[in-house]
């Protein structure tokens, strides 16, 4: 609902019976294999990396996620400014897909972070393993 209302400008209530309807006569992931409940599911560690103002893939989905499974870790991108020139030309995609456009240090800082932490974990874990 959220992509069709910002390709076309409309309400995203509009697009209710559509979402409806995609999921009831179409073969499209829903209940179980919905892509939200199966990424619950992911025994992989995953850094997810998410802009607040994106207004496609939204924050509270990505928050639920964290919340549910303990192998995501939520890293919050920095918002940009409406006027940055990351944005140029994205018009109602706004900042969709564009966190490492607008903040490419803050994002390869996160990464560094986090692969610095799987690194010290797999580590820690190699020793104690070692040890017993």
């Amino acid at each position: 609902m959220q992509g069709a209302s910002v390709n076309t400008g409309l309400p995203a209530a509009l697009f209710t019976l559509y979402a409806w309807a995609s999921v009831n006569f179409y073969p499209l992931p829903s209940g179980n294999a919905d892509t939200l409940e199966l990424a619950k599911t992911l025994r992989l560690p995953t850094l997810l990396i998410q802009d607040p103002e994106d207004p496609v893939t939204r924050l509270p989905f990505a928050q639920e996620l964290a919340q549910a499974n303990n192998y995501i870790d939520l890293h919050l991108a920095a918002s940009p400014r409406p006027d940055a020139q990351c944005l140029a030309n994205k018009g109602r995609w706004g900042s969709h897909v564009a966190a490492f456009k607008c903040d490419n240090i803050g994002v390869i800082a996160a990464l560094n972070d986090y692969l610095s932490a799987l690194g010290i974990l797999a580590i820690e874990a190699g020793r104690a393993a070692s040890e017993s």
